[in-house]
């Protein structure tokens, strides 16, 4: 509690000392004297300017994520010192964000759902979520729940995507294409091609197509074949935008991607003990070639390891002006089938009968030797097919009015069948056999909510802000899970949870150039359903009369946030802060152990509560005409309650929670210097720190990413006639940073010594040298 004083007590101070504000406003623009534009966002779910909201945000502009090479919402990290993300192909869609420490892992679960929403142009994704980001606007990120306004699963924030709409009044076109190679001093080679075009129809309607070609090749590479991985990810979209008459407005989009990872593991060894008789594995990884290090991208396996998913998505919103108010209707529909197989031990069958022989060792869990885990099978995919059915309709009031008010309603249905085959090559003592490890679940979830919000103007320059939601959410799964249970029962749960959120707050204008703000706001994440069967779990479930499958409660937060937004320096700066502290009741974690197959069991389990308190400083603007300045900071102390133990039974009391970096900056600069009228050298550079992340639910340091800083640099020519080349470079000193961390199923013995750990990679983690050219035309 002295903790929790100190810390409002010294934001206090901070706010008194530099005016900060809680809303960044890095999607600013400048004019010629260097003054900050208006920033309009729709966090609110009506377009107003930045200044005015009351929630703790970062808007991150088009020209910021291009500079940036932004391919996927991942990459976003790098920008924003508050969010996070887990692996995107190895969770559940809609599961990888964290913000402010709170978020979801877990891997496995039919119907997990994330703690962080992702939205794209209205349209609420959940586990339909997309990862490719091209011909966008810009980037909200919502920090703190957001359940009034957004629904279920946005009990830690939301990622709010607003995309480029048609414009009526001009053709226009547009290329950005990046090339990096290892003869430019890339550790992976890269091809991207960005292009859109806007092609006015009519004085009324426009057409907006938009297209993407992404191709890393080189991240990992398999040893035992040679072959290096390959990710090709191509996209689309169609915009159609008419102004039917004076008072409606017709928006209708649509968009498909393909992506793929071809000879991507879905792990790599980070450790293996060296030490005799506990060096079995590393012994057999050196006869692969693999050397099992934090910079590992090397794997050794006879089986193709793969993964590919399609999203597809249509959305039709209308607009029409009543009176002075405004009828929003949004019906979206979106799919995504992802399918994939991998070899989870990446080494090759005759090697691992050599080193691990029956009885020679007892490596394994049970000491049984597992000489392969082959999720998908020889033959087969593991499949996950996912629809979704969306329908918004709200009325508004006019923005200027003095009491503005919004009301709505909300239905979505989700549906997934999810197909799991599987085979396990093992040696039990009677000889080497295969048995199958599969299984099948199928999913429906119902939400219906009804909500609204209301502003007050109680003066010129106060304002009251008051919000509520009732959402119902319905969780109906069916699975069939013979290889676990040991027979061929079909288990089934239907649950159901009514939850009731609001906020309430209250803005002051200090002055012309300063607003402060307090707000209380809540959260709800749905109940899921814990689905990992054992026949223990399924005996135990018999004995009590009940369905091996158990609800976990929903996940219920609540948010005080103190914020105060300035603008310095004759609106050349905005400086940014904020102080919160969140209690998430019921926090929806995961516990993993060892199975009897070899592998790793996780699964979704209610943490009793926990708590994230911090500050969060952010800085834009442009101190010299010709300078352009980032900075954004976070302190966030996120830790596990008392009476929580990791998956080792080890108390994790008093430990920040995982993916929660206690602190994190990040500083971006670019300096424009005049050649003459028309050419400008700009030079770059950015620089992110993270303080340690703990990746795993047990204690030992060895499932933390050390702390570590990132470095990205660019120059090159801007002209006034809308081209400019750059020559870029990010994570120059080729810093791996792990998404996942795991613990292995090789028992070690040795005091203090893991028997092995994988880490899952990407990209990211890899130094990228290259050109990039943009164009307008």
């Amino acid at each position: 509690m002295r903790k929790s004083i100190a810390l409002v007590g010294c934001t206090a101070v901070l706010f008194a000392a530099v005016a900060a504000r809680s809303t960044p406003v890095r999607a600013a623009t400048a004019d010629a004297k260097g003054t900050l534009a208006a920033i309009i966002v729709t966090a609110e779910k009506r377009s107003e300017s930045v200044q005015t909201v009351p929630i703790a945000m970062t808007v991150l502009p088009a020209a910021e994520l291009a500079r940036e090479g932004v391919q996927n919402v991942s990459d976003l990290s790098s920008m924003s010192s508050t969010l996070e993300f887990t692996s995107l192909t190895a969770n559940t869609p809609g599961t990888a964000a964290f913000i402010r420490g709170i978020g979801t892992e877990t891997v496995g679960g039919s119907t997990t759902t994330g703690s962080v929403a992702m939205v794209l142009d209205g349209v609420t994704l959940g586990n339909t979520s997309v990862a490719d980001l091209f011909d966008v606007n810009h980037v909200e990120i919502l920090k703190g729940p957001q359940g009034t306004l957004f629904g279920s699963s946005v009990s830690a924030g939301v990622i709010n995507v607003v995309t480029n709409a048609p414009d009526p009044s001009a053709m226009s076109s547009r290329v950005r294409v990046e090339y990096g190679s290892g003869s430019l001093g890339s550790q992976y080679s890269r091809t991207s091609v960005h292009a859109v075009t806007n092609l006015p129809l009519t004085a009324e309607s426009a057409l907006r197509i938009a297209v993407h070609s992404d191709h890393n090749n080189g991240v990992f590479n398999d040893v035992y074949t040679g072959a290096p991985s390959s990710e090709p990810d191509n996209g689309a979209r169609i915009r159609y935008l008419i102004h039917a008459s004076d008072a409606l407005t017709v928006n209708f989009t649509y968009d498909y991607n393909k992506s793929s990872h071809d000879n991507y593991p879905a792990i790599v060894y980070r450790y293996a003990p060296t030490t005799p008789p506990y060096d079995s594995l590393s012994n057999a990884l050196a006869q692969c070639g693999v050397t099992p290090g934090v910079s590992n991208f090397d794997y050794c396996s006879q089986y193709v390891e793969s993964f590919s998913q399609v999203d597809r998505g249509a959305a039709l919103q209308l607009d029409w002006k009543i009176g002075g108010n405004t009828l929003t209707s949004i019906t979206a529909d979106r799919s995504r089938w992802n399918g994939g197989r991998s070899d989870i031990q990446s080494i090759p069958l005759a090697i691992t009968e050599s080193a691990f022989a029956f009885g020679s060792h007892c490596l394994f869990f049970n000491c049984v030797p597992i000489y392969a885990i082959l999720p998908g099978g020889t033959n087969g995919l593991q499949t996950q097919d996912r629809h979704q059915f969306s329908e918004e309709i709200r009325l508004a009031s006019p923005s200027s009015a003095k009491l503005e008010w919004l009301v709505g309603l909300y239905y979505a249905h989700y549906k997934m069948f999810d197909d799991e085959p599987g085979l396990l090559t093992a040696n039990f003592g009677g000889g080497t056999f295969t048995a199958p490890t599969g299984w099948w679940a199928g999913v429906h979830t119902d939400e219906y909510a009804g909500f609204g919000n209301v502003t007050v103007h109680l003066s010129d320059a106060s304002r009251v802000i008051a919000g509520a939601r009732v959402t119902h959410t319905v969780v109906d799964e069916a699975r069939f899970d013979p290889p676990d249970t040991g027979n061929q029962n079909l288990y089934a749960l239907n649950t159901g949870e009514t939850k009731f959120t609001w906020r309430l707050g209250y803005q002051h204008d200090l002055n012309r150039d300063t607003m402060a703000y307090a707000m209380v706001s809540t959260g709800f994440k749905a109940q899921e359903i814990r689905d990992a069967l054992s026949a223990g779990i399924v005996a135990a479930a018999a004995a009590a009369g009940t369905s091996p499958l158990v609800e976990v409660a929903p996940e219920t937060p609540i948010n005080y946030e103190i914020g105060i937004k300035e603008s310095a320096l004759d609106d050349r700066l905005a400086i940014d802060g904020d102080v919160f502290y969140e209690h998430v009741h019921n926090y929806q974690g995961q516990t993993c152990g060892a199975n009897n197959q070899g592998t790793i069991s996780c699964y979704a389990a209610n943490v009793s509560h926990v708590d994230s308190k911090g500050v969060e400083v952010d800085v834009f603007g442009r101190p010299l005409q010709s300078m352009t300045l980032n900075f954004s900071g976070t302190y966030d102390d996120a830790t596990y309650p008392p009476g929580f133990n990791g998956s080792d039974g080890v108390s994790l009391a008093g430990y920040q929670v995982e993916y929660a970096a206690k602190t994190k900056m990040t500083l971006s600069a670019e300096e424009a210097l005049p050649i003459s009228a028309e050419y400008k050298l700009v030079i770059g550079a950015d620089v992110t720190y993270r303080s340690a992340l703990r990746l795993y639910t047990q204690a030992q340091p060895w499932f933390q990413a050390p702390a570590m800083t990132l470095f990205n640099a660019r120059i090159g020519i801007r002209t006034s006639k809308h081209w400019s080349v750059y020559l870029f470079g990010r994570n120059l000193g080729a810093k791996p940073f792990p998404r996942q961390i795991y613990p292995t199923p090789f028992q070690s013995g040795a005091p203090g010594q893991p028997g092995g750990l994988w880490s899952v990679l990407d990209a990211g983690s890899k130094r990228l040298v290259g050109l990039q050219l943009q164009a307008q035309f």
